[in-house]
């Protein structure tokens, strides 16, 4: 193995654990909206996300999901000082 490829095995290892907790987002917030679904007349799911750095690719993979759903991001607030950011899956 030369020295670029030694020099790309890191990058590569973190790119893998990046996409596998893209997946896990993705299929945890998949659960979560259709067990919503199942118990409340509400049309919409909102989850509070982590890593805002992989919120492009999980709302990717959450809208392959959900097609006929709207996918957004949002930062929502409770209180003046409480702002959180969430990603709003809404089938209306």
């Amino acid at each position: 193995m030369n020295r670029d490829e030694m020099r790309s095995l890191k990058p590569q290892e973190d790119e893998k654990k990046r996409l596998a907790r893209v997946k896990q987002y993705v299929r945890y917030i998949y659960n979560q909206a259709i067990q919503f679904a199942r118990n409340s007349e509400s049309t919409s799911y909102s989850y509070k996300i982590d890593h805002e750095s992989d919120i492009n690719d999980v709302i990717v993979g959450v809208q392959a999901l959900f097609p006929d759903s709207s996918v957004t991001f949002r930062t929502m607030r409770r209180t003046f000082n409480d702002e959180y950011t969430c990603i709003v899956v809404d089938w209306s």
